[in-house]
């Protein structure tokens, strides 16, 4: 009896154990998703402003009034998941601020209408957005830095006579058929519209009067760089390059002109980046006897230079001011 007993429970132990491969082997049901799983289309961007998302029509609808939220990395928009499927943006009447870093990432907006009673949009805004124009209303006085860095695809912008001042990397690395700066604007930031390879010719209205630094740096097809007469802070000269009034300060060189450049007798400082992404074309420089100071990256990738030679009474030469300057056989 024993003997059965034992032969009995091994087959049953095999048959078990074949029971719970098979179930291993059968396909396992979905488990449900959970509540807080779901995608979440809507909700608040403002003390009296909400938002709802399309998904089917790539729209994102912002309702209400007043100032949008500021966002930034730690703390991304609340539509920052789906940033990239927003193909339209609806912006009501009654909005007065768009908030830092609210559509950065939206590759795929070619166009947005802003309203009229606007007075701000944050800084990196629309930071890499896929925008194709933009007309900035009348209320804006001041575009923000970064607030269409990097959009690629951005070909014109038309900046209302109220806006005094264009900060850092404003318009950098776009593709702006022309830079058109309107009078009233009284400041550039550093690298303001740097970058624009599609824009030869530029000219500086008679109400600006502070420059951070080299606003068109980089700018590969930019031969000259002009001043509305009138304009008591700053001047130009015959190759297009920009100082200040005196022609004390080297600001700007026109990173698109070609061939050799003596810098004037009387420049004491080359600004900063003042000639950085000059490439190949800048092949020869000479520096006057008046030089005491060269600015921070001064000739970066200026890749043809060969030989430069610096007056005596040059005190201070950043260790950058010739980065990536890989023909440069001689400085003294």
């Amino acid at each position: 009896m024993k003997k059965e007993n034992k032969n009995m429970n091994r087959k049953l132990l095999s048959l078990l154990l074949a029971l719970a491969l098979l179930l291993t082997l059968l396909p396992q049901a979905a488990t449900p998703a959970r509540a807080e799983d779901a995608p979440v289309y809507s909700g608040e961007c403002g003390d009296a402003l909400t938002w709802t998302f399309d998904p089917d029509t790539g729209t994102l609808t912002i309702e209400g009034s007043g100032d949008m939220e500021d966002y930034r990395y730690d703390s991304p928009a609340p539509w920052n998941d789906f940033m990239t499927d927003i193909q339209s943006l609806s912006l009501p009447e009654g909005l007065s601020s768009i908030g830092n870093q609210a559509f950065e990432g939206t590759w795929n907006l070619q166009s947005v209408s802003f309203p009229a009673n606007l007075t701000r949009i944050g800084s990196g805004a629309f930071h890499g957005a896929g925008l194709y124009s933009v007309v900035i209303p009348a209320g804006v006085t001041t575009i923000e830095s970064e607030t269409f860095f990097e959009c690629g695809s951005l070909r014109s912008a038309v900046i209302p006579d109220t806006v005094t001042y264009i900060d850092r990397n404003a318009f950098a690395l776009t593709s702006l058929d022309s830079i058109d700066i309107p009078e009233g604007v009284q400041g550039l930031g550093t690298m303001a519209f740097g970058c624009i390879d599609t824009v030869s010719s530029v000219t500086l209205p008679v109400s600006l009067s502070y420059i951070e630094a080299a606003p068109f740096c980089g700018c590969r097809s930019l031969e000259e760089i002009l001043v509305a007469p009138g304009n008591s802070d700053y001047s130009t000269d015959e190759y297009g390059a920009l100082y200040n009034a005196e022609k004390t300060v080297l600001i700007q060189y026109p990173n698109g002109r070609e061939g050799d450049f003596s810098v004037p007798e009387g420049v004491a400082y080359i600004g900063l980046r003042a000639f950085e992404g000059c490439d190949r074309r800048l092949t020869e420089l000479t520096l006057p006897e008046s030089l005491t100071w060269v600015g921070e990256r001064a000739f970066c990738s200026c890749s043809a230079l060969r030989t430069v030679v610096f007056p005596d009474q040059v005190s201070y030469v950043d260790e950058q001011t010739f980065l990536f300057c890989p023909d440069l056989e001689e400085l003294r």
